[in-house]
């Protein structure tokens, strides 16, 4: 099952909420430890986690400013429940990290964009093995939408439903700050986008381990995984030329990618925006072997 939501939607606000409550936090406590995560229950939002800043702050206010500029209800019917633990002391645990999606998704994501700058904002469901597709609508012109989506899902069966009630939670990725994971996070982002940028994958599932201190890891103690990926050469080469090729310590992570939190925020919300690590600098590397 495929599931994409608007950025005011679905797993995609809860990202946003995040992502604006993480940089709230550095705002008031500069390189703050953060990891917390977004549950959107309906009427309201949860979020938990904890922070080495000792700065409360009002999550509420910081999200119905930021949504204010694309949807005022939405904006006034913001609930947040804070169970965030301040000033929390951070130890460094195992590093388990993964990161998938394929080309079909990249395609619906740059419609949704086209859609969401027109004002058209909805929620997507699809059961590629029943060709069936559950959409809400959300008042929109639905001949519109169900031609456009029906160049990419062709003979696909269009079906209108609500997700208003389910329950949603933001992508671990989203709610990190100041922690050394982060890095990791985006240079399997980055890794992808050199994949698919050289047609070597259509469909990436990667996933990295260690029971290393951060600052200890490098290709010789990282186990990397391609699990349900579609390469087209073998699996077991592709992770070998993968740790040959892209930094995994932290110190050369932290030298090859930036971490930006609006950066972050752009990447959800606006069309063709291509994130600071989106790069190809490792092209070359992987052509030559």
């Amino acid at each position: 099952m495929i599931e994409l939501y608007n950025f005011l939607s679905g797993k995609n606000l809860c990202n946003v909420v995040a992502n604006i409550t993480v940089r709230k936090i550095e705002e008031l406590f500069p390189n703050a430890e953060t990891e917390i995560s977004v549950i959107n229950v309906g009427n309201f939002f949860i979020v938990r986690g904890q922070t080495s800043s000792d700065k409360v702050i009002n999550i509420a206010d910081s999200v119905s400013s930021f949504i204010k500029d694309y949807n005022e209800k939405l904006s006034n019917s913001i609930r947040v429940i804070d169970t965030i633990l301040y000033n929390f002391n951070f130890k460094k645990d195992s590093l388990i990290v993964s990161y998938q999606t394929d080309k079909k998704q990249i395609k619906l994501n740059n419609l949704f964009y086209d859609l969401s700058s027109k004002g058209i904002f909805i929620d997507i469901k699809i059961n590629e093995k029943d060709k069936i597709i559950f959409l809400n609508y959300k008042n929109h012109d639905k001949s519109l939408i169900e031609s456009q989506l029906s160049n990419i899902f062709k003979g696909y069966t269009f079906i209108e439903k609500s997700f208003y009630n389910e329950t949603y939670i933001s992508d671990r990725f989203f709610g990190l700050g100041g922690l050394d994971e982060k890095y990791y996070h985006i240079l399997l982002r980055n890794i992808t986008y050199h994949l698919f940028s050289l047609s070597i994958s259509d469909k990436v599932n990667i996933s990295i381990n260690s029971t290393q201190n951060e600052e200890e890891d490098d290709c010789l103690n990282i186990n990397l995984d391609f699990k349900n990926s579609k390469l087209i050469v073998n699996k077991d080469w592709m992770s070998s030329l993968v740790l040959d090729v892209f930094p995994f310590n932290i110190e050369s992570l932290k030298s090859n990618y930036e971490i930006d939190l609006q950066d972050e925020l752009n990447s959800i919300i606006k069309k063709d925006y291509q994130p600071k690590w989106f790069n190809t600098k490792f092209i070359s590397d992987i052509v030559l072997i």
